[in-house]
Parts: C-alpha cells; structure tokens; sequence
C-alpha cells in the first residue's frame, strides 16, 4: 500500500464535552505520533467521508479518510503490475509442466522401444 507524502487530518468524535476538551488539549502532542497534519474534534461525524476508516475507543470514534491514506492511482498501478507478473508466471510454470509431461512422455516411449527390440532379439 503506497502512502501519500501528506499527512492525513484526524478526526475526534465524542459526545462528551469534557473529553472533547481534554483530545483539544492533547492535538500538539497527538499529531506528530498520530502522523496526523491536524486533528478536529467535534460532537458528531458532519464532513468526515464515508469511506474513513474508524477506530473507536471508550467514548469516542476516531476517523481518518481513506483517500488520505491511500494513493488510489498508485495502488491500482502495484496490484496491475502483481497480476501481470503473476500472469507470466502461471504461463512459465504452465509451459514447464508441459515440457517435464511431454519429455517424460518421450523418455517413456524410448524405454518401451528398447524393452520391444531387446524381446524381438530374444524371440528370434
């Protein structure tokens, strides 16, 4: 998972006022270990996406928007080229046990030959 240069902006949902206050005093100290740009405490989930991904603790429910986690583009891009060489390598594998059923095939054959032509000479 490829993760964008920005620092994504957290948000902090409780309902209780004094929590509230105490996640506001704490928002220089949180957001360096949190790799967070800023953090938004607020009463309820008004302007956070739908796709944000939640963490919740007791009392509170944290979100972080997906998008600013993840570069779609550059995912889509790793996951094409994963599928691609996964792709080339089921072919090559395909390919060998092809040519191991074919060349066993093939030795098979010889040795049957061989027995055949050793057993007409006994029989003559």
């Amino acid at each position: 998972m490829y993760r964008r240069a920005v620092k994504p902006k957290v948000y902090v949902v409780c309902e209780d006022e004094k929590l509230c206050e105490g996640f506001e005093e704490l928002t220089t100290c949180a957001c360096p270990l949190m790799s967070a740009s800023e953090l938004a405490v607020q009463a309820d989930k008004a302007g956070i996406a739908d796709d944000a991904v939640s963490i919740v603790v007791p009392d509170a429910s944290v979100y972080v928007p997906l998008e600013e986690l993840i570069d779609f583009e550059q995912e889509i891009e790793r996951l094409t080229k994963r599928r691609r060489k996964a792709y080339k390598k089921k072919s090559t594998v395909q390919r060998e046990c092809f040519q191991m059923k074919n060349s066993s095939a093939k030795h098979h054959r010889q040795r049957l030959m061989k027995k055949k032509q050793s057993l007409k000479s006994i029989h003559r």
